[in-house]
Parts: structure tokens; sequence; C-alpha cells
């Protein structure tokens, strides 16, 4: 399965949103990304920041294919200054986290550990899956291995969609880490900050399976992707 064939959006130009962009790029994907300024004001910044990515208007993503994976890499914060209609239909990659100094006078703040749960609500037309969200923006690129590696770092991937997981473990597979099957999206939260997963950094996919099966009644397993 190739779900890079139509290319990839990132919302967000700070750390984590080039990070992202950068490792796309690496791996010869067309790589739009888009942040709050107009992407005429962004392309400069990209050409130096992630050389190879393309500056896109936010509104604009809503016309790219169907099957173009988005990774949101904004503050929750920010989120709701995205109209659901431009990801309406899109497999959306929620890469984010609750941070207090940012998210504390929003809605997050009830429930830092179910984030994804307000960001589905929102995006009711996508499918949200959290993934990469318990992996430092600089070992993106520094962590990532080929499948054939023994020893390679894991990902728990969380959505409602099973199929949407399932594209997902695509992604995160390609991007250069094994991925573990999480089950539904409230189980993000077992991976969100302050968990044992969130703070064990590197972990292969039993590890982090073994830790999801023990706090929840999803079997979560390793998927292994051909």
């Amino acid at each position: 399965m190739d779900v890079l064939a139509s290319g990839a959006a990132v919302i967000g130009a700070g750390l984590e949103g080039t990070a992202i962009a950068e490792r796309l790029v690496s791996l010869g994907t067309t790589t739009f990304v888009a942040a709050s300024r107009p992407a005429e004001k962004l392309a400069p910044e990209l050409a130096n920041t992630v050389p190879g990515a393309r500056a896109i208007d936010v509104a604009k993503i809503a016309n790219l294919p169907d099957e173009t994976p988005v990774f949101l890499a904004i503050p929750l914060s920010e989120m709701h200054t995205i109209p659901p209609a431009t990801l309406a239909g899109k497999l959306v990659i929620d890469v984010a986290n609750f941070w207090p100094k940012l998210d504390a006078a929003t809605e997050f703040a009830d429930a830092p550990r179910d984030t994804s749960l307000v960001t589905q609500q929102h995006f009711r037309d996508s499918a949200v899956v959290k993934t990469l969200n318990h992996m430092a923006y600089s070992d993106i690129s520094f962590d990532a291995r080929p499948r054939s590696s023994a020893y390679r770092r894991a990902q728990a991937v969380a959505g409602n969609d099973a199929q949407a997981r399932h594209r997902a473990a695509y992604l995160v597979d390609t991007m250069g880490f094994d991925a573990v099957d999480a089950g539904p999206l409230i189980n993000g939260r077992m991976f969100g900050p302050g968990t044992q997963i969130f703070n064990g950094g590197w972990r292969t996919a039993e590890q982090i399976a073994r830790i999801l099966r023990r706090r929840t009644d999803y079997p979560a397993k390793a998927l292994l992707l051909s």
C-alpha cells in the first residue's frame, strides 16, 4: 500500500511540522506545508527550513486528493481556526499534545489526554488517527529505520476507523517506525504526556503493545505490514 502516492500535507511550520515535512521530503514525497500565514509568505521560509516542500494555503488543502494524508502539527489552541470542511474526507494524523502554557485556557484542558476526541469532534467528516505524538521532533529523522532493521522504534496508532488506523500504520512504517494497533481513539490517552509510553523513549512494538494490553481492554498488537 503506497499511502504517500498522492503526496502529503502538513499543517504547522513549527519544529514538529517542519521535522515531519523534512522526513517526508527525504522519502521523495510531494509534501505541502501550510501555516497561519499565507503561502506566499511561507514559501521563502520553507526554502531554507525544508527545501523541496511546497507552501500551500490551509484552505487549499481541501482541493488535494482525498487520499492525501494530512498531519496536524499545530497547537491545540489553534485547532478551531481550521474549518472542518477543509479536511473533510481525509485521513488526519493528529500529532498534537496538550501543553499547559499554550492550551490551559481551551476546552482541551478538561481532559488533557483525550484531546484527539475533541479533534475528531471538530473534524467530524475526517478520520482522525493519533500517532507520532510520543516522539520528540528531533527523533523523527534520527530514529527512523528500514523495516529490515533488527531493532526498530515503534509508534502506537489509535483511531475509531479501523481502515484509517491501517492506512496510518502503513504511513508510520513508511516513515521508518513499527506501528502498534492501539484500537479506538480514546486509547490515545495511553500515550499522551505523562504516561509510561510517552515518557519511555525508544520502545519496540511488542513493548508498547504489552503496555497497552495491560492498561486497556483492547488486544493491542504490532501490525505486520507487507
